[in-house]
């Protein structure tokens, strides 16, 4: 699907047919100045849009994280996800992803574990990005890297008990 824009940069007024009237006062700012300055503002809002809403899903994320902290995961899941503390290393984040997948889905942890993994994902560019520059940043994302992993324990430690909860139902269907 394609989004057709106008060529001239005015979105609203093309999608909603606004007509605004310009006064020479407006015509001598708006085209004496180029196409540049007419540009900046729209640019520079979306710029600050986009950072804020990075903002919020970064403090989305963390909010996951500790409330993942909070629970307790079941020696299977221990076992299952190689944790020997409540710690988890980063790199463990794709292959829990993976079992996670394998699980059936009890409903309502979809979004959270696809938040969880755009996060990830996001802590691994800016890694690439950031770790000439700023060399101490690594221990940090290795760090949130970890959290994310803890979520994807988490999530796999409620589906697999949703799993033996439902085989115990289905045995006790059939006798």
């Amino acid at each position: 699907m394609a989004l057709r824009l106008p060529i001239d940069g005015g979105v609203a007024s093309y999608y909603f047919r606004l007509r605004f009237s310009e006064t020479s006062w407006q015509r001598a700012n708006l085209y004496g100045d180029g196409v540049r300055s007419r540009t900046m503002i729209p640019g520079l809002i979306f710029v600050l849009l986009f950072l804020t809403l990075l903002q919020f899903f970064v403090s989305y994320s963390h909010s996951l994280m500790v409330q993942s902290r909070s629970y307790e995961l079941s020696e299977q899941a221990r076992e299952i996800c190689g944790f020997t503390a409540r710690t988890a290393a980063g790199d463990q984040f794709l292959r829990l992803q993976q079992l996670i997948a394998l699980c059936p889905d009890p409903g309502g942890d979809a979004f959270e574990i696809r938040a969880t993994a755009l996060y990830f994902h996001l802590l691994g560019l800016a890694c690439m990005l950031l770790n000439r520059t700023i060399p101490s940043v690594d221990h940090w994302i290795e760090k949130e890297r970890g959290g994310c992993a803890y979520v994807a324990a988490v999530a796999l430690d409620r589906r697999i008990v949703y799993s033996r909860m439902m085989m115990t139902q289905q045995e006790s269907q059939q006798i």
